[in-house]
């Protein structure tokens, strides 16, 4: 499985504005994490590894629910963590 910031972002984005489900991207998570315990786990480069992993590690769980229909990390959450990890870049 190989993991790249497109990919990563685009999980982030889709999930920021509803495109996909909590539950989805939580698999895909989980799908990164048995990848890597296979020793099956790429990453599109070494230089941004630590961020890919932060976002495969923060997903994984993004589904955590506190109380039925309420989620340990909110949407706003979510977002801001997206944009902790993964900043703006200049134009």
């Amino acid at each position: 499985m190989l993991i790249t910031e497109l990919v990563v972002r685009q999980i982030f984005e889709d999930l920021i504005v509803g495109k996909i489900e909590r539950e989805t991207a939580d698999r895909w998570a989980y799908e990164a994490m048995q990848a890597l315990d296979r020793g099956d786990l790429d990453f599109e480069s070494r230089d941004l590894e630590e961020q890919l992993w932060s976002s495969v590690l923060y997903l994984y769980g993004v589904d955590m629910q506190t109380s039925p229909g309420g989620y340990l990390n909110s949407a706003a959450d979510i977002e801001k963590k997206f944009r902790s990890l993964w900043p703006m870049q200049p134009c």
